[in-house]
């Protein structure tokens, strides 16, 4: 969300965009929409991280779907993911073992840690470009 507003900030063709309403992969694309018009370097530099990002549904399971633990046997949870497609319409179980979910969790880490320094040179971008300070 920082991301589409501070690459926005100095762009007066910007109508602006209700954050609370748009769904994380729209955030993203609309993401990739401003950097592109900051920085191309930026967006090609990463471009391989932001297709990650757009398919990242393990943290979408996590923010928005039930969990449920089989009390005899941790070694695994099921989320239950509402799918929208005709053929499987309805709530559809994504099973994940610990080390599955362990692996999902170090790589969001690592691709939260990217954004950070993305969200960095947009910033210096901005101030550079507007003289003003964020």
């Amino acid at each position: 969300s920082h991301i589409i507003i501070v690459a926005n900030g100095n762009n007066p063709d910007w109508k602006g965009v209700n954050l609370k309403t748009v769904q994380f992969k729209d955030k993203v694309h609309k993401a990739i929409e401003a950097i592109k018009l900051v920085d191309t370097s930026i967006f090609n530099d990463g471009q391989v991280m932001f297709e990650e990002l757009k398919h990242f549904h393990f943290r979408h399971r996590m923010a928005h779907c039930a969990m449920i633990w089989d009390i005899k046997d941790t070694s695994y949870f099921t989320v239950w993911e509402f799918q929208t497609t005709d053929k499987d319409a309805g709530m559809q179980p994504v099973i994940y073992t610990i080390e599955q979910a362990n692996n999902e969790i170090i790589r969001l880490s690592e691709i939260c840690e990217w954004v950070k320094g993305v969200l960095k040179a947009v910033v210096s971008n901005f101030e550079n470009k507007t003289g003003y300070l964020i």
